[in-house]
């Protein structure tokens, strides 16, 4: 008791960041107020145990006598007594042990008696230690007025920080607060999209996606009985049957007047009376998907007056990318921004977020192609800078919930570079276009990687067209072209 006694005497006269590390009181008040007093109670508690000790007495005990008052009932006997451990001193007489049962109607309140033998004073020793504690508190009462306390929160110290439990602040959690109401997708529509046949098309796409939700609930991930990829890729169950929705969805509409899939690339005339060119991947992240983690569906839409082909990523008139995790959410460029919709009961839309913005500066990062790193010097210096500034990874290996996280958590960053072993692999059409334009609309930046001009003027000159890229919070995307492109 006394080491520590001291020990918390000594922090608190050097102003140890560690003493004020786990209490926090009112900014302005007066530290006298506060460790002042616990000083002085903690003192006053050392007085009182060592001039018990000192006067030689034993623990007095409370017993029990018949006498009026509450019932006490005992079930055995109460020992009044314990052995003296302290200072001997004269013979002095010693009541004998109350043992026994309380009984009767009458209660029995506690009568204090000793069974002490004392020293009548205390000896010169005893008044030293009380003369000397007592003398040390008033020494730290004295020496913490008008010492304020610091301006810290519960926990936190100007000094180093304890390891604690629970998650650490770098887990970013959302910001979002609940509301008492959420527009729907036709109120946000209607006020946020002028055209009324890209509202009209941005609901079949939806309309089809909520079928994909469903589907991916209820069917197993195995690889499909016919493999029609014209690039030798695996696919999967789930990939057909998420790409045949959106085919029913494309060929239905009288919307829509051509169409190509990632899963099929080459542009299909569905109708010479429909307007837009539609392009998608049906479920981004195939390889991700057998492990249940989140995949998605990116779509980009074109008017027939640009059509795709000789286009580029400004040329959309808008673009939509789905979230299929533990919640199905839709990002879609409106015109005066992105939005948010979560598909909630009865399959119906609600915006859940409403012109979001990403922020210009970022602590989370996505590194993709990391294999990269043991050819490009600049891009190895970049994930190494990521790491050394304690930035937070979050990465699953897929496109849609690495780049989505910028809109949710409006910060990030999502890098994948080439190399000569590691060769761009983004199809422009089908994912860097449509991402692009919903980044660049909530206030981030992006990349080609190669040029460091922004991934909407890549002119779109074949269905299939490749790139790298870099999406997210402009600070980052700009540190990417000066370390890794030298622009």
């Amino acid at each position: 008791f006394f080491s520590e006694f001291f020990r918390m005497s000594a922090c608190l006269l050097s102003n140890s960041p560690n003493f004020y590390q786990t209490y926090s009181g009112p900014r302005s008040e007066q530290a006298l107020s506060q460790m002042g007093k616990i000083c002085l109670v903690a003192g006053a508690c050392a007085l009182a145990l060592v001039a018990g000790a000192g006067a030689g007495s034993q623990v007095s005990l409370w017993t029990s006598t018949a006498t009026h008052g509450p019932t006490m009932t005992a079930q055995a006997p109460v020992v009044g007594s314990i052995r003296s451990t302290g200072f001997a001193g004269p013979a002095a007489y010693q009541p004998t042990p109350f043992m026994g049962h309380a009984a009767g109607n009458q209660g029995s309140p506690a009568t204090l008696f000793s069974t002490a033998s004392a020293s009548p004073l205390p000896s010169a020793m005893q008044w030293a230690w009380v003369a000397g504690l007592g003398c040390w508190s008033a020494i730290l009462a004295v020496a913490t007025w008008g010492q304020k306390q610091p301006n810290v929160a519960i926990m936190t110290t100007t000094g180093e920080k304890s390891e604690g439990f629970g998650a650490s602040h770098t887990s970013f959690y959302t910001s979002a607060q609940a509301k008492d109401s959420y527009a729907t997708l036709d109120e946000i529509l209607d006020a946020k999209m002028a055209d009324e046949g890209v509202r009209g098309i941005t609901k079949e796409v939806l309309d089809a996606c909520v079928k994909i939700t469903e589907a991916l609930r209820v069917n197993l991930v195995t690889v499909a009985d016919a493999q029609n990829s014209v690039f030798g890729d695996v696919q999967l169950g789930v990939d057909v049957i998420a790409d045949d929705l959106m085919w029913d969805m494309a060929k239905s509409s009288k919307l829509v007047r051509e169409a190509a899939s990632e899963e099929e690339p080459v542009m299909v005339e569905t109708s010479k009376e429909g307007r837009f060119t539609i392009c998608w991947d049906p479920l981004d992240g195939s390889s991700i998907v057998d492990n249940n983690w989140a995949v998605g569906t990116i779509v980009g839409i074109w008017d027939k007056t640009t059509g795709m082909l000789g286009a580029t990523g400004r040329d959309q008139v808008t673009s939509i990318v789905v979230l299929y995790g533990p919640r199905t959410t839709a990002l879609v460029a409106c015109d005066d921004g992105v939005y948010e919709f979560t598909c909630g009961e009865g399959n119906k839309w609600f915006a859940s977020r409403e012109k979001i913005q990403i922020k210009q500066e970022s602590k989370i990062f996505s590194p993709a192609n990391l294999r990269a790193c043991q050819e490009d010097q600049g891009y190895n210096s970049l994930v190494s800078y990521w790491q050394e500034n304690k930035y937070t990874l979050r990465y699953t290996g897929g496109l849609v919930p690495d780049v989505y996280q910028c809109f949710t958590k409006e910060m990030g960053v999502f890098a994948n570079p080439t190399s000569k072993a590691s060769p761009a692999k983004l199809r422009v059409a089908f994912e860097v276009a449509p991402f692009s334009l919903l980044v660049e609309k909530a206030g981030g930046k992006t990349s080609d990687a190669t040029t460091g001009g922004s991934c909407l003027d890549i002119q779109i000159n074949g269905v299939d067209q490749r790139t790298a890229g870099c999406f997210g919070s402009a600070a980052e995307v700009d540190r990417f072209n000066k370390m890794v492109l030298g622009k």
